[in-house]
């Protein structure tokens, strides 16, 4: 293994992790101290809205390591926050430092990759990535609920033994800092833009579209699943982190599928004709009641839109000179926030307003079907592939 798969490796599980760790305690934290599903929504788009924090951070960064090792800090810092911060205070503190990480990590991610984006098995590279961080969420929600049930058993409160939780993303972030550190040193600092050519607020919006329309619904859907499962089907914390896990598997399992997929069908077909089927499977999740059958469905639900999203990148990337897609990577991930902070919002609101989770999976299925109409029109453009010397 290279060093710099190496890089891509530690950060994707431990950003995982993280994400999970978050996902799932943070809203059992406030339906344990008593607040309402939208109150649970509000520090989940505030935690969301960081990324674009952590985006602006990482354009000053020297080289895409250096930001993936101040991702890993951030992320740190910010479990630490959520664990061991006052009432309700720690938590959203807490989050806006692990969003941040979050929005490191991506810009950082995304511009290693987007290198070779266009070339042979750049969207094996993007979904092989994918795959790595989901696997970290799988870790994560494991650990997380295992965490919870082994401070219960230990007579540990439920409020503190959710709160103690927290501690899980941290160490695993600290875990993989240390060589990242030593990594982002090695070499000289890199020549990046000055801060006069940071991108205008709609620079390659046409291109992101089908991303930006995406992550919102899988954040309507997946950041509030929880809340979902434990408001309307009154499942355990614990019970909550096992689906938790069973839909991070499906991300997973979805990536590598898409990329296999890429090989016989293209980008176009690929990501379109998952975003339909995501969006159908959506709507149907409207008429389950049985959690049973929940459960697995909202599996195949997050599997075809998840799946599709790291196709989504490279393939928007690809249709972009090689040399603007660092800068691109950034001005996505400003407005990739705005996107999701609104639908997680929208989805408490309606969460509340609706007493049921029937008008969330709604929205959830009209944005898969928008990104999906999205991907047809803009995938259509030329693919713009490095230059071979």
């Amino acid at each position: 293994m290279t060093a710099r798969r190496g890089v891509i490796v530690v950060t994707a599980l431990a950003a995982g992790v993280s994400f999970a760790n978050l996902t799932v305690a943070l809203p059992l934290v406030v339906l344990a101290r008593g607040g309402r599903p939208s109150l649970a929504g509000l520090l989940l788009a505030a935690n969301i809205l960081a990324y674009s924090l952590g985006a602006l951070l990482a354009f000053a960064s020297p080289r895409p390591e250096a930001a993936l090792a101040a991702a890993m800090a951030a992320l740190a810092a910010g479990g630490l926050a959520c664990g061991l911060g006052p009432g309700l205070a720690g938590p959203a503190i807490g989050g806006v430092a692990q969003g941040a990480g979050m929005g490191l990590f991506w810009v950082g991610a995304q511009s290693a990759l987007g290198r070779r984006a266009g070339e042979p098995g750049s969207a094996a590279a993007f979904a092989g990535q994918y795959a790595l961080y989901i696997l970290g969420t799988i870790a994560g929600a494991i650990l997380t609920g295992a965490a919870i049930g082994s401070l219960r058993l230990a007579g540990v409160g439920g409020e503190a033994s959710i709160r103690l939780s927290f501690l899980v993303g941290a160490v695993s972030s600290l875990a993989g800092l240390a060589p990242l550190l030593a990594r982002a040193c090695e070499r000289p600092a890199l020549t990046q833009p000055s801060r006069a050519s940071l991108p205008l607020p709609l620079h390659g919006f046409l291109l992101q579209l089908p991303d930006f329309l995406l992550v919102a619904g899988l954040s309507a859907l997946g950041t509030l699943a929880p809340v979902v499962l434990r408001h309307d089907f009154r499942l355990s914390p614990s019970l909550v982190a096992v689906a938790a896990t069973a839909t991070a598997a499906a991300k997973a399992a979805g990536s590598l599928t898409a990329a296999r997929l890429v090989r016989r069908l293209g980008n176009r077909r690929t990501v379109g004709s998952m975003l339909a089927a995501s969006a159908a499977c959506a709507w149907l999740l409207v008429a389950v009641d049985r959690v049973w059958l929940f459960i697995p469905l909202l599996a195949v639900t997050i599997f075809l839109g998840a799946g599709a999203w790291p196709v989504c990148v490279d393939g928007a990337l690809a249709r972009v000179s090689p040399s603007e897609r660092s800068l691109l990577a950034v001005s996505w991930n400003l407005r990739e926030p705005g996107a999701m902070a609104i639908s997680t919002l929208a989805g408490g609101y309606l969460l509340d307003v609706d007493g049921g989770r029937a008008l969330l999976l709604a929205l959830a299925g009209g944005l898969f079907a928008a990104a999906a109409m999205a991907t047809l029109a803009v995938f259509r453009r030329p693919i713009r592939a490095p230059e071979v010397a």
